[in-house]
């Protein structure tokens, strides 16, 4: 059986992250640390004496399997385990899986997946096992993300405090995280005003929005000029360029602000933006944004002459 899902919609159906029915599961998860908040819902009353053995996928040889797996020993073997990174499992191991019958006898095996190998796919084809790929949020979705880790965390987040956050931090489930964990940290159960956030959040200096709408008007020579002036350091420039691709993606694809129902000054402002640019131009764009995005995380010190270059064939 394969499913796939988001993880806001997977924990309403699976709160435990697992169902109770032991046998074989095949995670793939878009995230590590997603990975890892499953596990840590996983009932440990599920398993014998609660306890759940994890390894990773490269320390396992073959005949781990075939002692765990295919001979219970004199006593059995009543123990559940979980491997993650199991697509680096020897290609022996693999074997295994694809072609013996394990013996299960109540136990649990829990495959974590980075990404989908041709032993996840082979293994989700199968009756006995429970595949489950657990998707990417869209990039219109990171609200939905950030509110799933807040709620997880127990962390209340005000309407004003959640578009901050959204404004001023990368997107990624580690960023938000370790975000909300110092908020939890500081404030507890308290609901977040904005007062409290800017208290914890190392804002950027740089004002994303405003660089985001000199840019998508292409007001090149006043978004340049604004750029050269702050003088933005490596991790300035890598989180801002980083915010544009998000926004000139939106910008690409205004139709997710259609189904909402209440537009905010920036949807509409992405509108506005949507009906300005060719399809041909966007693509440049993006590629350019994504250039000095990865320049920037490599600390490439040539950055700013770039930078420095398009601000003069700005003028």
């Amino acid at each position: 059986m394969h499913s796939k899902w988001k993880i806001w919609d997977y924990f309403k159906n699976f709160k435990a992250g697992i169902d109770s029915s032991s046998g074989i599961y095949a995670f793939q998860v878009f995230d590590p640390l997603i990975s890892s908040l499953l596990r840590q819902k996983f009932p440990r009353e599920l398993f014998y004496e609660q306890k759940l053995p994890v390894f990773t996928g490269k320390d396992l040889s073959l005949s781990w399997f075939e002692d765990n797996y295919q001979t219970l020993g004199l006593f059995g073997n009543q123990e559940s385990y979980v491997i993650t990174q199991a697509e680096t499992l020897t290609a022996e191991s693999k074997e295994f899986l694809l072609n013996s019958d394990l013996i299960m006898d109540g136990r649990f095996l829990i495959l974590f997946f980075d990404k989908a190998d041709s032993l996840y796919k082979e293994l989700i084809k199968k009756e006995n096992v429970n595949g489950i790929d657990i998707q990417a949020p869209a990039f219109w979705e990171s609200d939905k993300l950030l509110e799933f880790l807040a709620e997880l965390l127990k962390v209340q987040l005000s309407y004003e405090a959640k578009n901050i956050i959204l404004s001023y931090v990368e997107h990624t489930c580690l960023e938000f995280h370790n975000l909300l964990t110092k908020l939890s940290v500081n404030y507890g159960d308290k609901s977040i005003s904005k007062e409290m956030l800017a208290e914890v959040i190392e804002k950027n200096r740089i004002d994303n929005f405003e660089l985001a709408k000199l840019f998508g008007h292409k007001k090149m020579k006043d978004f340049y000029s604004l750029l050269v002036e702050l003088d933005p350091d490596y991790d300035d420039l890598r989180s801002l360029f980083y915010f544009l691709q998000t926004h000139m993606i939106k910008v690409a694809d205004p139709s997710f602000i259609y189904d909402k129902k209440r537009k905010t000054k920036y949807d509409d402002q992405i509108l506005g933006q949507s009906k300005l640019w060719r399809a041909d131009e966007l693509k440049h764009a993006l590629n350019f944004l994504k250039n000095i995005e990865m320049q920037s995380k490599i600390k490439n010190p040539f950055i700013k002459e770039e930078l420095r270059s398009a601000y003069l064939r700005a003028l």
